[in-house]
């Protein structure tokens, strides 16, 4: 580690790259090899995310949330900008929300 920062060996980093070439982006990469690997690694995300759903747990979630009076978020930190894009859309969608933001709140 050098300057708080993980380094890796020459070997090490050349195996990174043949392992996954679509993924490592490098310093001389052009702006469409970037756009691509961008690309790339998105729908590899999105297909893993698919191939994983539990599609009964997604279900029942769902009819949980359709039957609320209200949908209440708790979060902290940075999950604060999820939770509030949450409560924006579902308001969006005609439903009553709340957001608790503050670590106080959340113990009473």
């Amino acid at each position: 580690m050098i300057g708080g920062r993980a380094t890796l060996s020459g070997a090490a980093v050349e195996r990174l790259i043949r392992s996954c070439p679509d993924f490592v982006f490098l310093r001389n990469d052009t702006l469409p090899s970037i756009i691509g690997k961008v690309a790339r690694s998105s729908i590899q995300a999105l297909q893993l995310t698919a191939e994983h759903q539990d599609q009964d747990a997604l279900e029942r979630a769902v009819a949980l949330i359709d039957e609320a009076r209200v949908i209440v978020f708790v979060c902290m930190g940075s999950s604060s900008i999820a939770a509030e894009e949450a409560v924006m859309r579902f308001t969006r969608a005609g439903r009553k929300c709340l957001l608790f933001r503050d670590q106080t709140l959340q113990v009473m």
